[in-house]
């Protein structure tokens, strides 16, 4: 489980890190009830490249 926090005065959050393999990139946004969060992966494996993507359903 990933529990997502920021600080009081930080309200949205975007990382991008890049790896050998590929990118991975992630964005949280607080609003008003709650956070929503998106990640993205690019990666390549055997010379095949590979895009995952996840969002919050909020």
């Amino acid at each position: 489980m990933i529990r997502l926090y920021l600080p009081e005065s930080m309200h949205e959050f975007i990382c991008t890190h890049q790896t050998v393999h590929g990118r991975i990139r992630v964005h949280v946004k607080e609003t008003e009830t709650d956070f929503t969060y998106s990640i993205q992966t690019h990666f390549l494996f055997y010379g095949y490249k590979f895009i995952y993507k996840a969002e919050s359903d909020h």
